[in-house]
């Protein structure tokens, strides 16, 4: 009796920690609208920064939420480029924006290609 009564807990635990698992790993990812922003900077800041300081100036913003100010000079259905070396990729298409037009985009920054000198910005998105 002693045994069932054991091995039925044991069960019981194990079943509550293997759904409590299930739901952890099982969530929605969070997006690039859920989180805080944590840097809000224009296009000429991170450029003068990166000219002053190199690519370790611009090491604290890799895996980051940003939030960018800038001219756009190339578009795609998805895709960006701001003041010529910001690249970023959205989440949407982007019918509304004209070339040369000031935007403002949230989304994370990936880090710095030093073969083609942009800095990458993915799971973007217009900010109104």
């Amino acid at each position: 009796m002693k045994k069932r009564v054991f091995f039925s807990g044991l069960l019981s635990i194990t079943v509550l920690l293997g759904v409590g698992l299930f739901l952890y790993i099982d969530r929605a990812p969070r997006t690039t609208h859920e989180q805080d922003t944590q840097f809000k900077l224009q296009s000429i800041m991170l450029k003068e920064l990166l000219e002053e300081e190199g690519e370790a100036g611009l090491d604290s913003l890799i895996n980051t939420i940003v939030e960018l100010e800038g001219v756009c000079t190339s578009k795609t259905d998805s895709t960006l480029i701001l003041e010529d070396w910001i690249f970023i990729q959205t989440t949407e298409k982007l019918e509304q924006v004209a070339l040369d037009q000031k935007v403002r985009v949230k989304g994370k920054c990936v880090g710095y290609d030093d073969l083609l000198q942009e800095l990458k910005i993915t799971q973007a998105y217009i900010v109104p």
